[in-house]
């Protein structure tokens, strides 16, 4: 069922013929002990399409009067035939009343019969919205003046065609949608006795027009739009006129930089809110998905341990939210460890050191390079480099390796000493034999060695001979 609907007044009432309209309704009609001024009048009613009732009129004299029938002209005019013992010329006869879909009579017409060319004229006054009664009243009316006239029977007369009239309704609601900016515009327009077809334009306040009889209109932005209805036809035209109201309204975005990196991972949050019809203050909640929270529109956070966070960012303006998430991806954090050794780590000059690193790295991914620093000045990239000392002294050499940013450092000391004259094994000591090899040297047999040669010319003379017998004897004796 679409719908149903119970009409009638304190006494008997009868719909007993249905016909359907030209503006989509239905048109019943029947008799009424109800309404009107004789003991039954007849009795027409309008719906719209949706069952309300747009008129209901009743058509008669002081007498019975009914309706027993109807049909549509087709020109936005109703039929009503029936009985009349109002406007009768024995007990009861047949009647014929052709009205708009209005309702509305002409105020000339009437009912009469035809006596040699002589129109006896039983007129009533019909005028909407008020019930249509017809008191008879006589009057004389020659017949080439009417426009309808039957002998014997009585028959409604007007001088002229009905007048076109115009009804209009508007319904503005939300549309069905999760826009809350679009709103259903749907009219129902009645015409009667109208030629032309009626004509549609909205303007819905903001700029924006349509012709559509239904339009779904999205508005640009919340507020409060006054819009307009016109409905045209002819001569007529129906205005009608309401508010639509957008509600507050937010839109925002949010964003992590950067979004991925190892532990402790600096992020970057930033959050943009547009309100829209809104009075208050926009205020932020950031919830970073580690327990950490912070109400500051554009903050930053630091992730310290490894895991997959994801933060909300939520907008909040009268009682109106927006919100956005996304997620911070933070690794394990690049560790690095590492060894390194020298070796010999003393020796006298010249001292040839060989020197020898290894890092392990965890959770990088880069290269690991090394930076040597031999304490004298000297440097080397090289992972297992060799150096050699020329002089004597302590020297602190120190290698970092590095990757990802993380680096490991580790240090030493080589002690370089002052070669001790005939020491030729480097033990600290000189021994016989190699006092004798000093000898040799001195007497040219073998070349110069064994820390002898002290000034470096490529000799060894008496002076540094006996330094080196000196030592055999352990008395300390350097060049």
């Amino acid at each position: 069922m679409i719908w149903e609907r119970a009409i009638g007044g304190a006494e008997w009432d009868d719909l007993n013929a249905l016909v359907d309209t030209t503006g989509g309704g239905a048109f019943v009609a029947g008799e009424s002990g109800s309404f009107g001024s004789g003991s039954s009048d007849a009795w027409g009613v309008l719906f719209d399409p949706l069952g309300d009732v747009v008129w209901q009129r009743q058509y008669g004299g002081d007498k019975s009067d009914e309706a027993d029938a109807v049909a549509n002209t087709g020109d936005w005019g109703l039929f009503i035939a029936g009985r009349t013992g109002s406007f009768n010329l024995e007990s009861q006869d047949c009647w014929l009343v052709r009205i708009p879909e209005s309702g509305a009579l002409n105020d000339s017409c009437g009912f009469g019969q035809e006596t040699d060319g002589v129109v006896t004229v039983t007129s009533a006054t019909v005028r909407n919205p008020s019930p249509a009664v017809m008191v008879p009243t006589m009057t004389t009316m020659d017949t080439s003046a009417t426009r309808l006239v039957s002998t014997g029977v009585s028959t409604l007369i007007c001088e002229g065609p009905a007048p076109c009239t115009l009804e209009c309704k508007a319904s503005v609601v939300p549309a069905e949608s999760a826009n809350p900016y679009t709103f259903t515009f749907e009219l129902t327009a009645y015409t009667w006795d109208c030629i032309e077809n009626p004509l549609f334009f909205w303007e819905f306040g903001d700029g924006d027009t349509s012709t559509n009889p239904v339009a779904d209109h999205e508005y640009p932005a919340g507020g409060s739009y006054t819009w307009t209805l016109t409905v045209t036809v002819e001569d007529q035209t129906c205005i009608r006129q309401g508010t639509a109201e957008v509600p507050c309204s937010l839109t925002c975005t949010a964003s992590a930089i950067p979004t991925s990196g190892t532990a402790p991972l600096d992020v970057n949050f930033t959050a943009v809110a547009t309100p829209s019809n809104c009075s208050g203050q926009v205020t932020y909640a950031w919830d970073f998905g580690d327990t950490n929270t912070s109400n500051v529109q554009n903050p930053s956070h630091q992730y310290a341990a490894a895991g997959t966070y994801t933060w909300t960012m939520t907008a909040t303006v009268d009682g109106v939210q927006c919100q956005q998430q996304g997620q911070v991806v933070v690794g394990e954090p690049c560790t690095l460890t590492c060894t390194a050794s020298a070796n010999p780590a003393s020796g006298t000059v010249p001292l040839d050191v060989t020197f020898t690193a290894a890092a392990t790295p965890s959770n990088c991914s880069g290269q690991v390079t090394y930076a040597w620093d031999f304490g004298d000045t000297n440097t080397s990239n090289v992972q297992n480099p060799t150096h050699q000392y020329a002089a004597a002294g302590t020297y602190t050499w120190s290698v970092t390796a590095t990757v990802d940013g993380v680096s490991c450092t580790q240090t030493g000391s080589i002690t370089v000493e002052d070669p001790i004259p005939g020491d030729c094994d480097g033990n600290g000591t000189v021994t016989i034999g190699e006092v004798q090899k000093v000898i040799r040297m001195h007497l040219r047999l073998d070349p110069p060695g064994c820390g002898a040669d002290c000034n470096g010319d490529g000799q060894i003379s008496i002076g540094e001979l006996q330094k080196a017998i000196n030592n055999h004897l352990r008395i300390p004796t350097l060049c």
